[in-house]
């Protein structure tokens, strides 16, 4: 008794897959979202229990397997018969870690200016497919200058925990996700004062950390991504000279000699 076995398609969410052979000329393709066999009765039930399902990628809910077979009216009278079943399937979530989308190349920055690091497109975006509607925490340090964000590029929805928008070495930020995202591309960075990468022999290096909190998903694990981003300080100023003398001489005779020190010195520079 051959038997023809449909698996209608599913949701688009959602593939279907099979292990072991239902005949040896058997056509259909694992991983598809619908597979179509013809075998005896007993291949068949051996197919269906290897059947496997495997939901879309960051998807959840509920979703069905249909089944579907016809007989193809093997014996006896009364031609084809045929039944449909369908199979509930919920697909609960799990928490999917954030991470980070960074520049590759350390950002530059000019000496004694406040630079946007942040901007849309060139800085710092978080990722997290499952905490659009979820509270996320950053957190943004700098190993030697100071952190801001213009607040004109704060949405109600942020709020800092830790720092505000003046300069701080660390800032601790929460709010959604997308929020977050508009907040981070008004990051601003300034570097100490008189200090380039050139002078200091080392570059700067602003430290990101997300935390989702447990966003979704089964047990509510906490996840966390955290990235670096290197800053070379660029020279942008002339700094003046500056002429170092002792405190007042008094001196009582033509002959007697004073031998406190001058010197001059300039930030940046050698020779003058």
């Amino acid at each position: 008794d051959h038997r023809d076995l449909h698996s209608f398609p599913t949701r688009r969410s959602s593939d279907l897959r099979y292990h072991g052979k239902a005949t040896a000329n058997d056509t259909s393709a694992n991983g598809a979202s619908s597979i179509t066999f013809r075998t005896t009765l007993a291949r068949a039930n051996l197919a269906l229990s290897n059947l496997v399902y495997q939901g879309g990628q960051d998807w959840y809910g509920a979703d069905g397997v249909t089944i579907a077979v016809d007989d193809l009216g093997s014996s006896g009278k009364g031609g084809a018969k045929s039944d449909v079943a369908t199979l509930p399937i919920n697909v609960t979530a799990v928490n999917d870690a954030p991470a980070w989308l960074v520049p590759f190349a350390p950002v530059v920055a000019a000496e004694d200016e406040a630079t946007v690091v942040g901007r849309i497109g060139e800085g710092f975006q978080l990722l997290d497919p499952d905490s659009d509607h979820h509270p996320v925490e950053v957190t943004v340090t700098v190993d030697y200058g100071l952190a801001s964000i213009d607040p004109s590029h704060v949405p109600s929805s942020v709020y800092f925990l830790e720092g505000s928008a003046d300069p701080s070495p660390e800032l601790l930020l929460r709010g959604p996700l997308g929020a977050l995202n508009v907040a981070l591309s008004g990051l601003t960075y300034t570097p100490p004062h008189d200090w380039t990468t050139a002078l200091s022999g080392r570059s700067d290096t602003i430290h990101l950390l997300a935390d989702d909190g447990g966003a979704s998903g089964a047990g509510l694990t906490v996840l966390t991504a955290e990235a670096v981003v290197a800053v070379e300080v660029v020279s942008g100023n002339n700094d003046a000279p500056v002429v170092h003398v002792p405190g007042a001489t008094y001196v009582q005779t033509p002959c007697e000699s004073h031998d406190g020190h001058v010197s001059i010195s300039e930030i940046g520079r050698a020779h003058v």
